[in-house]
């Protein structure tokens, strides 16, 4: 039997008010968050929340999404 597809959280952290229901969520269903943002920022040491560092450019996280896979290769997000 096959391993279903893991789901990954991407959040623009610049922007993001609402991180550490995140946080509760992601650890709730053992999911993995990937922090993205334009500077450094200090993030909960958890072996699934992984901080992503982008230039600092008007669409620089987004650009970020589409050039690192998950392990799934699926992609699953909302842009506004």
């Amino acid at each position: 039997m096959s391993q279903p597809d893991q789901i990954a959280i991407f959040v623009d952290a610049d922007a993001c008010s609402v991180k550490d229901k995140v946080y509760r969520v992601a650890a709730r269903y053992g999911l993995h968050v990937f922090m993205v943002a334009n500077s450094f920022m200090n993030l909960p040491r958890e072996p699934w929340i992984e901080r992503v560092v982008v230039q600092q450019r008007s669409s620089a996280t987004h650009r970020r999404h589409g050039r690192r896979p998950p392990r799934s290769g699926r992609w699953w997000w909302s842009i506004p």
